[in-house]
């Protein structure tokens, strides 16, 4: 019979270790339930405040944006001059999308005088070359000028050449007097990217060639009365 007591002490010993074992594994488990629940509940709450913040800026956003009120204002005026670089607007409104670049001293052609919440806009049509597209669109009246004989002088896009005029097929002006002239075979609707006494002229197509000063065909003036 003693020899039963070993191995029943023996059978509590481990017994005792077991018990232990599991309850430590345990109480790590529920330490980490507990880690996971705190940081869930963090994250809750900043994604809470952050909802509530884009509640309010978007309350904010939609108190600030007015309704356009469009008056049309009668005018002979067909054409204004840019004189420096502007975006083409969707809307006519400030903040408005980007259709477009207008590029400095360019022409555009004018669909409406609008006055649009107080502030005179203008619908116009701006000069492409090779793709036909964003070329309608809004700027501001105050940021573009009369089209007169003196700001003709200043145009860069767009300007024609005409069929039949010399041309110079090189890059650059110092080039020109290595090359002979040719006639081009039909009109050429450019823009300039370089002037002097000769001009040099990128056109539709993806053409480039150079000309002299004289031979460049600005956009028409008009008689407004």
């Amino acid at each position: 019979m003693k020899l039963l007591k070993k191995p029943m002490s023996l059978l509590v010993i481990l017994l005792f270790i077991v018990s232990g074992c599991s309850n430590t594994t345990e109480s790590i488990e529920i330490e980490g339930l507990k880690n996971e629940r705190d940081q869930l509940k963090a994250s809750v709450s900043v994604l809470t405040e952050e909802n509530q913040q884009l509640r309010q800026d978007v309350s904010l956003a939609q108190k600030e944006v007015e309704p356009l009120s469009f008056n049309y204002i009668e005018t002979l005026e067909k054409k204004r001059f840019v004189p420096k670089e502007l975006s083409l607007l969707v809307l006519p409104q400030e903040g408005s999308q980007t259709l477009n670049k207008i590029e400095a001293n360019t022409v555009v052609e004018i669909q409406d005088f609008v006055e649009v919440n107080g502030e005179v806009w203008l619908h116009v049509t701006i000069p492409v070359f090779d793709s036909p597209t964003n070329m309608k669109g809004w700027i501001k009246e105050e940021e573009s000028d009369l089209y007169t004989r003196e700001t003709q002088e200043l145009v860069k896009s767009p300007i024609k050449v005409i069929e039949g005029t010399n041309v110079f097929k090189v890059e650059l002006v110092s080039e020109v007097s290595t090359v002979n002239a040719e006639k081009i075979e039909s009109d050429q609707n450019c823009f300039i990217s370089d002037q002097d006494e000769y001009f040099a002229l990128g056109c539709a197509g993806g053409t480039s060639f150079i000309v002299k000063k004289s031979d460049v065909v600005y956009p028409p003036l008009e008689d407004i009365n």
